[in-house]
């Protein structure tokens, strides 16, 4: 009786053991990659050699519900997903689990109804990483990411450049889904309705996010937000983005906190840097708005609550530097960017928005100090364009 309980024990013990993740290589073990992730199992790497993939069993690729980790073994500069103008790269849609990873491709040429690069749907969880979505287009929605249906997406490092859609030009999300941005850059994408990011009725976080030349054929250039709250931006920069209606930030009907953001050379009438749509309800703190090309700093339509603006410098807007709503501690001074013209939008030693040179020792604007100098924050600027090169 001892004995046969000992052995019961052991077997349960090896039952509950966990079982070690495998490492699935393509080519080495599956010569594309929609084989190898049928073969894997959830907590598996999929592991991808440099090179450029194509073809049916490399683009769509589906992770069937598994918590996969699909990475690249030289990064995205070394390892592309060619979609040749018929098909998206990704596409999870059986609720994915947390743990579910992207890491290390580029993604060129996609052409689908939502989402040309990737699509998020369904209640999917993922982590992009390190990754490049271009020169893709969506018929409908997110030129080249769409996230929709309760799905939940962190993207780390990522480029969107040159992509195309009827809403959200770079990336749209929508219907509860959440997101979340970190050290992106959403480069010269093109929409009829908000050429890079559209929201709507899904909380959105962004840290270091760029939005640049970006262009809105019919609202907004950079980004916009709709419906419900939730919205938070802290250490983004708005810079040459163009629409008919707002340049930089605009939404309605939502709520949104800008922290630390810079807005700068955007080019729209109806507000160059921010536009708060009925219903809006925007907050803006330590935020630089200045030389938009048009439409001025800042402008309210009728039906938002008036939005609040506080430590912020405003400055040099064609179209002029009003700002609508409650502010205080605004100064009225030149940011002193690096080369505005050029793109360099850090801080000259001598600039007010830096800490030792205004009134509340606090970082203004996005950037630290730059033009050959220490830089105040480790986020930069040129860190930000470096992940990009």
């Amino acid at each position: 009786m001892r004995l046969a309980l000992v052995v019961l024990v052991a077997v349960c013990a090896i039952w509950a053991a966990p079982v070690s993740a495998a490492v699935i290589r393509v080519p080495g073990d599956y010569p594309a990659i929609q084989p190898a992730l049928g073969a894997a199992a959830g907590g598996d790497t999929v592991l991808v050699a440099p090179g450029t993939y194509q073809g049916a069993s490399n683009t769509n690729l589906d992770f069937l519900g598994k918590g996969i980790r699909l990475v690249s073994e030289g990064g995205a500069g070394a390892t592309l997903i060619q979609c040749a103008g018929v098909a998206r790269g990704f596409y999870l849609h059986s609720a994915e689990p947390p743990g579910t990873r992207i890491e290390g491709f580029t993604v060129e040429n996609g052409s689908e109804l939502h989402g040309g690069c990737l699509r998020c749907e369904a209640g999917a969880s993922v982590d992009v990483v390190d990754c490049r979505f271009r020169n893709s287009q969506a018929v409908s929605g997110g030129g080249a990411v769409s996230i929709d249906g309760a799905a939940s997406t962190v993207f780390t490092g990522v480029e969107v450049r040159g992509n195309s859609a009827e809403y959200g030009g770079g990336m749209m999300v929508r219907s509860a889904a959440f997101l979340k941005l970190v050290d992106c850059a959403f480069v010269a994408n093109t929409a009829s309705y908000t050429g890079g990011l559209r929201c709507e009725t899904s909380p959105t976080t962004l840290r270091r996010v760029v939005f640049d030349g970006n262009v809105g054929v019919q609202t907004v250039g950079g980004m916009a937000c709709f419906w419900t709250g939730g919205y938070e931006l802290e250490d983004c920069v708005f810079y040459d983005n163009h629409a008919p209606v707002c340049g930089g930030f605009g939404g309605a009907n939502a709520s949104a906190v800008l922290e630390n953001c810079t807005f700068a050379c955007n080019d729209a009438p109806l507000g160059g840097g921010v536009n708060c749509g009925p219903g809006s309800d925007f907050t803006l703190t330590r935020c630089v708005i200045a030389f938009q090309q048009g439409g001025g700093a800042m402008r309210c339509e009728a039906g938002s609550l008036p939005p609040e603006t506080t430590q912020s410098c405003v400055f040099g807007n064609v179209g002029g530097d009003a700002l609508c709503g409650t502010y205080s501690d605004i100064l009225e001074l030149d940011p002193y960017f690096c080369d505005a013209a050029g793109g360099d939008l850090s801080l000259d030693a001598m600039s007010p928005c830096l800490p030792g040179n205004n009134p509340w020792g606090v970082l203004v604007g996005a950037l630290g100090e730059g033009c050959g100098g220490t830089p105040a924050e480790p986020a930069t600027w040129g860190r930000v364009k470096a992940l990009f090169r």
